[in-house]
């Protein structure tokens, strides 16, 4: 999670060395595949169930995750 090209392609050529290129490669698009659910589930908005939502109470607010302009989503009642 960096912007810094040196740090990328050595994290990426240790990926390479430890499983091959093809394993970079799936490594990769897992990688990326999480990250197009986390977009898509952030943008459409899945409410959480009032246990869960007592549960991670603590947790989002030493985050400041309830401060996210789409957590309104969170709260949404079905």
């Amino acid at each position: 999670m960096t912007r810094d090209e040196s740090l990328l392609a050595n994290a990426r050529q240790n990926l390479v060395d430890a499983m091959g290129i093809e394993g970079m490669l799936e490594a990769s698009g897992v990688a990326g595949n999480f990250q197009r659910m986390v977009r898509i589930a952030d943008c459409i908005g899945i409410p959480v169930d009032d246990a869960r939502l007592e549960a991670t109470a603590p947790v989002r607010e030493a985050l400041g995750l309830n401060e996210f302009h789409s957590a309104q989503n969170t709260f949404k009642k079905q």
